[in-house]
């Protein structure tokens, strides 16, 4: 009730923390059945998730909060709920109008389905009201404070999503999230959202993209192209291979993936026009290092691009990195101009 209200105060008071960030939408439905799998069985209810195909792997959101919601609405479906089943369903829409919501971009919509008690009509319209939870009867049934709808439809909003509700009393509910479907960051340049990354992008003037540009030699713009090369990601934070694939393939590159050096290797074996490498250092199995100095032992590889992007920030890093055979070092956070940047001018270093 403590944290209830905390909330509800916070929300109010407009300071709420949001912290938006790559959401891994796959792993969604695992969570929640880890949460209330046994509270379902042990009222012997159905519970039942299915996440549609058109749903992307990846939003831009607080996951955090989108838990919160979730666990609010389907701990009530299931709390209100003594026989049938209680499923939530997730899908994608092109676009959301309802009397008071819309969104004209893609959405994610999650719908908390139950075969529960139900809410009458004069009860349903301040549900999502601070202390409300149906009648008195109810309340004193079935307990709590009433708080979890309306904190929940608050976060909503500030996530700039909506919450509905259908009811029909003695046959069920019907609550649905409506959020964007938002596969990247609003401010595409920064890649890399690291929370233990203090260090800022150190830059290489060398790589600077708007030197690039500037500079207006016969035949650049041909060589700088990068539509139809190949990269490999090696990052074991799907959050940086998300962000830095997104990006690259805006480019028209092809995008390999590699969670650690032992597949890095075994990819460079078996794909034969790898272009560059963009290697992370702090990796489980092999790290970085010993992949950098293991790709440079093999003869084919010895002049393979490979950019270091890393979190290891501290000058001898650098050096060792460069020691070992990188062709170039940026920290993260990294912008995305200076990682296409640096990539253009190694492939340009390549062809010369």
């Amino acid at each position: 009730m403590i944290n209830d209200i905390l909330d509800l105060s916070k929300v109010e008071a407009g300071k709420m923390q949001i912290e938006r960030d790559y959401v891994n939408m796959t792993e969604l439905p695992e969570a929640m059945r880890d949460y209330f799998a046994k509270s379902a069985e042990s009222k012997q209810l159905r519970f039942e998730i299915d996440m549609d195909k058109s749903v992307p792997d990846m939003i831009y959101s607080d996951g955090m909060r989108l838990h919160q919601i979730l666990r609010n609405l389907i701990s009530n479906a299931i709390k209100f709920t003594d026989e049938g089943f209680v499923k939530l369903s997730i899908r994608t829409a092109g676009s959301v109008k309802l009397n008071d919501y819309q969104l004209n971009e893609e959405a994610v919509i999650f719908e908390v389905l139950d075969t529960g008690i139900g809410i009458s009509e004069e009860n349903l319209k301040p549900i999502f009201e601070a202390f409300r939870q149906g009648d008195g009867a109810t309340a004193r049934k079935f307990g709590g404070t009433g708080l979890g709808l309306s904190i929940s439809l608050q976060l909503a909003r500030l996530l700039d999503g909506h919450i509905s509700v259908e009811s029909k009393e003695g046959i069920g509910s019907k609550f649905t999230l409506f959020l964007p479907a938002r596969t990247e960051a609003d401010v595409q340049e920064t890649l890399f959202i690291l929370p233990e990354v203090a260090a800022t992008t150190e830059k290489n003037p060398r790589w600077n993209a708007a030197l690039l540009l500037e500079d207006d030699m016969d035949g650049m713009e041909e060589a700088l192209q990068l539509e139809g090369r190949t990269a490999l990601i090696v990052d074991d934070d799907i959050r940086n291979v998300y962000g830095l694939t997104n990006a690259l393939e805006k480019f028209n590159m092809k995008v390999l993936t590699a969670q650690n050096g032992y597949e890095c290797l075994e990819i460079l074996e078996t794909e034969d026009n790898v272009d560059v490498v963009l290697l992370d250092i702090m990796m489980p199995e092999m790290d970085g290092f010993e992949t950098l100095k293991r790709i440079r032992e093999n003869p084919p590889f010895k002049e393979l691009p490979v950019i270091v992007l890393t979190a290891k920030a501290m000058k001898e890093d650098k050096d060792k990195c460069l020691a070992a055979g990188a062709s170039g070092y940026m920290s993260k956070p990294a912008q995305l101009s200076d990682i296409i940047a640096a990539i253009r001018v190694c492939l340009l270093d390549l062809q010369s």
